[in-house]
């Protein structure tokens, strides 16, 4: 079976920002693109609503790294050693990449409010809020 692989080491000295939040029918996603490099990698954060606030509150889920290409290719990522990194190997260095950032570290720790369109209302499954790059801070304030 053909895949993609990308090393450990390629993927730690990116830096990621929060480029858009898809609505989904069970929660969102929270996807970060590299500021530089590959930039068909992405970073999938996965939330879903909080069961005791209800849809009142996006608690964090998952985490994962994936390859956007258009080749749909699984990825691979290999160690130091070329040995690959089995999922929670992989799950932990795409949470260490997001807790560069206080925000994002908080918004996953402590949960978010759900996205929202309009007049505060909340943003229906389908839903793609596109975010800007920030230089100074990668990850921009949510306008949610």
């Amino acid at each position: 079976m053909k895949v993609r692989v990308v090393t450990e080491e390629k993927i730690r000295m990116m830096d990621f920002y929060l480029a858009r939040t898809q609505v989904l029918a069970a929660g969102e996603r929270d996807v970060f693109l590299p500021v530089e490099g590959e930039e068909d990698l992405e970073i999938h954060a996965l939330l879903v609503p909080n069961r005791a606030a209800g849809s009142a509150m996006m608690d964090f889920d998952s985490v994962s790294i994936v390859n956007s290409r258009a080749d749909g290719l699984p990825l691979r990522v290999t160690g130091e050693d070329g040995r690959t990194l089995d999922k929670e190997m992989v799950e932990v260095m795409a949470w260490e990449e997001l807790e560069k950032n206080d925000t994002v570290l908080e918004w996953y720790s402590y949960g978010r409010s759900p996205a929202v369109v309009g007049n505060g209302l909340k943003a229906p499954p389908g839903t793609i809020i596109e975010r800007e790059e920030c230089p100074d801070d990668r990850y921009p304030e949510p306008d949610f």
